[in-house]
C-alpha cells in the first residue's frame, strides 16, 4: 500500500474510533452510565438483602452454612462459564460488523442451547450428590451446620443453569449496545431475593436463603433470556461449525486452568470450615460491600469497554486497542482507588448503619471493619484492574496468557492461605486472596507492554495523581464524620461519602481532566463533550 493509501487507512480508523467514543454510538462512559443507572437499583436492593439477612440471621452456623454452599455452583459457573462470554461476544461483534447478522444468530442459539444442557445435567448431579460434595469441600464443618450446607447446596444447584444462560445473554444484550436492561437485571433479582426470605424464613429457617437465590436466579435469567429469545436464530450450528470450534479452542484454557482459578473460593471454604462460628460470615459481608461497590461503579467500565475494544480494534488494529486499553485503565483507576479510600475511612460507621441490628452486633460491626479495606483491594481494584487487561488478550484472541497466570496464582494462594489462616483467621485468607490476585495484575500489565507498546509511564504518571487525590478524599470523609457528632448516623455517613467524593472531583481536575469529565459522565451530572479527543491527540 502507498504512503498515502496507509494515511488514508490510518484516518478512517481514527475517525472509526471517535464515532464510537463520541457519536449516538454509546461512547463509554454514555454506556457506562446507563450500566451504573441500572447497578444503583441493584446497590439498593442488594443492601436491603444484606440487611434483611444480617437482621434475621446475624453472622453465625446458618449464614456460614449458606456461604459454603453457596460456594459450590459459583465454582461451577465460573469455571465453565467465565469465559463464554468473552469469546462469544467479539466473535457476535464481528459477524455483525460483517454484515452477517443471521450467522451471528445462529452462534448464539447454538451456545444458548448448549449452556442450557449442559448446566441442568450438572444441576441434577449436583442435588443428587449434595451431601458428599459438602463432605469434601469443607471437611471440619460440625455435623448440625454440614447438615444445612447439604439442604441449601441441593436448592441451590438448579441455579446453575439460570446463572448460565443470564451470563451469557447479558452478553449478547451489551454486544447490541443495550445496557440498562441487562444492568437492572441483579436489582430485579435481588428485590425477589429479599421478598423470597421474608416470606419463607419463618417456615423453612435457614434455606429461605437458598430459595431466595433460586428465585432470583429466574428473574434475572429471564430480564436478558427473553429478548435473546423473542429475536429469535433461524436454525443452529452444528458443533462441528469452525466457528463453533474457535470459540470452544478459545474457552478451553479458560475452563481447564479455571479449574485451579476458581478453586480459590473452594480453598477459602475448606479453611474457613476449621474457624469458629461465624468468621466466614465476616469475609463474606465484606465481599458483599465490595461486590456491590464494583457494581455500582466499575461494572459499567468493564461493560461499556469490552465490545468498543473489540471494534476499535478490528478498525484501527493494535494502535487503537492500546489506546482504548490505557484510556479504560486510567478510567478505572480513577473511579476503584477513591472507591477504596473513602469506604476504608468510614467503614466501622458504615457498618453500623447497614447492619447493625437485630442478630448483628457491635462485634460484628467490628469484625468485618477489620477486613473490609483488605477484601476491597482484591474484590475492587484489582479484579478491575485485571478484568481490564484480561479484556484486551481476548480481543487478540489470547485467552492461555490470562488462563496461566491467573492459575499460577491460584496455586500460590493455597498453601499461602494454609499458613496465614493460622495466624490471623479469616483476615489471614483475606490477605492471602490480596497478594494472589496482584500477581497476575502485574504479570499482565508487563505482557501488554512488551506486546502492544502499552505506554505505561504515561499511566502510572495519571495514578500516581489518583492515589494521592484518593488519600486527600479520605482524610476528608474522615473529618467530616467525626465532625457531624450530633447528626443521626445515617446522615454523618452520607454527609461524609459526599464530602469525600466532592473533594477527588475537585483534587482530580487539574490531574486529568477528561478522567474527571469522564466520571461525573458516568454518575449522570455531566455529559462528556468532545474535548475527549485531546485524550490522543487527535486534530
Amino acid at each position: 500500500m502507498s504512503d498515502a493509501g496507509e494515511e488514508r487507512t490510518a484516518g478512517l480508523g481514527i475517525r472509526v474510533w471517535q464515532a464510537v467514543r463520541l457519536s449516538a454510538g454509546d461512547p463509554v462512559p454514555r454506556a457506562a452510565f446507563k450500566v451504573t443507572l441500572g447497578n444503583l437499583f441493584r446497590l439498593v436492593a442488594g443492601l436491603t438483602r444484606q440487611v434483611v439477612l444480617a437482621a434475621i440471621f446475624g453472622a453465625g452456623l446458618e449464614t456460614d452454612a449458606y456461604l459454603t454452599a453457596y460456594a459450590v455452583p459459583f465454582f461451577l459457573r465460573a469455571v465453565l462459564l467465565s469465559g463464554l462470554p468473552s469469546t462469544l461476544l467479539p466473535a457476535f461483534v464481528r459477524l455483525e460488523a460483517d454484515g452477517r447478522e443471521d450467522d451471528a444468530w445462529e452462534l448464539v442459539g447454538t451456545f444458548v442451547w448448549l449452556t442450557g444442557v449442559v448446566l441442568t445435567v450438572l444441576a441434577i448431579a449436583g442435588a443428587l450428590f449434595s451431601g458428599d460434595i459438602i463432605g469434601l469441600v469443607a471437611p471440619r464443618l460440625s455435623p448440625a451446620k454440614a447438615r444445612q450446607a447439604t439442604r441449601m447446596l441441593v436448592i441451590l444447584m438448579f441455579s446453575l443453569p439460570l446463572m448460565g444462560l443470564s451470563n451469557l445473554t447479558r452478553a449478547v444484550e451489551n454486544a447490541r449496545n443495550r445496557f440498562l436492561r441487562p444492568a437492572l437485571a441483579t436489582g430485579i433479582g435481588s428485590v425477589a431475593n429479599t421478598l423470597t426470605l421474608l416470606l419463607l424464613y419463618r417456615s423453612v429457617g435457614a434455606p429461605a436463603m437458598a430459595w431466595g437465590f433460586l428465585v432470583s436466579s429466574v428473574l434475572q435469567a429471564g430480564v436478558t433470556l427473553v429478548p435473546v429469545l423473542a429475536h429469535g436464530w433461524r436454525r443452529l450450528m452444528p458443533l462441528s461449525h469452525p466457528r463453533v470450534q474457535e470459540i470452544v479452542k478459545l474457552m478451553a484454557p479458560i475452563v481447564l486452568f479455571g479449574v485451579l482459578i476458581h478453586a480459590v473460593s473452594l480453598f477459602e471454604r475448606y479453611y474457613a470450615s476449621g474457624l469458629p462460628d461465624g468468621e466466614l460470615t465476616y469475609l463474606g459481608y465484606a465481599t458483599k460491600i465490595s461486590d456491590m461497590i464494583v457494581a455500582l461503579l466499575g461494572t459499567g467500565i468493564a461493560t461499556a469497554m469490552f465490545p468498543t475494544m473489540t471494534r476499535v480494534h478490528a478498525c484501527r488494529g493494535k494502535p487503537g486497542l492500546v489506546d482504548t486499553t490505557e484510556y479504560g485503565l486510567r478510567l478505572t483507576l480513577a473511579v476503584a482507588l477513591p472507591a477504596l479510600a473513602i469506604t476504608s475511612a468510614v467503614a466501622l460507621p458504615l457498618l453500623n448503619v447497614l447492619f447493625e441490628r437485630g442478630a448483628f452486633g457491635y462485634a460484628d460491626t467490628l469484625s468485618v471493619s477489620r477486613v473490609l479495606p483488605v477484601v476491597m483491594a482484591s474484590g475492587l481494584v484489582m479484579a478491575m484492574v485485571g478484568g481490564l487487561l484480561s479484556q484486551a488478550f481476548y480481543v487478540i484472541k489470547d485467552t492461555y496468557s490470562v488462563s496461566i497466570l491467573a492459575a499460577l496464582a491460584s496455586g500460590l494462594y493455597i498453601p499461602l492461605a494454609g499458613v496465614l489462616v493460622g495466624f490471623r483467621g479469616f483476615v489471614g485468607l483475606a490477605w492471602a486472596r490480596l497478594l494472589c490476585s496482584a500477581l497476575p495484575v502485574v504479570a499482565l500489565t508487563g505482557l501488554l507492554t512488551a506486546r502492544l507498546g502499552l505506554n505505561l509511564s504515561r499511566v502510572l504518571k495519571k495514578v500516581v495523581g489518583y492515589a494521592l487525590a484518593s488519600v486527600v478524599a479520605a482524610l476528608g470523609a474522615w473529618m467530616t464524620n467525626n465532625s457531624l457528632g450530633a447528626l443521626p448516623a445515617a446522615l454523618k455517613v452520607v454527609g461524609a461519602v459526599t464530602a469525600g467524593g466532592t473533594i477527588y472531583v475537585a483534587a482530580l481536575w487539574p490531574i486529568d481532566g477528561e478522567a474527571a469529565r469522564a466520571l461525573l459522565e458516568m454518575t449522570g451530572l455531566r455529559r462528556v463533550g468532545t474535548g475527549a479527543r485531546a485524550l490522543f491527540g487527535s486534530e
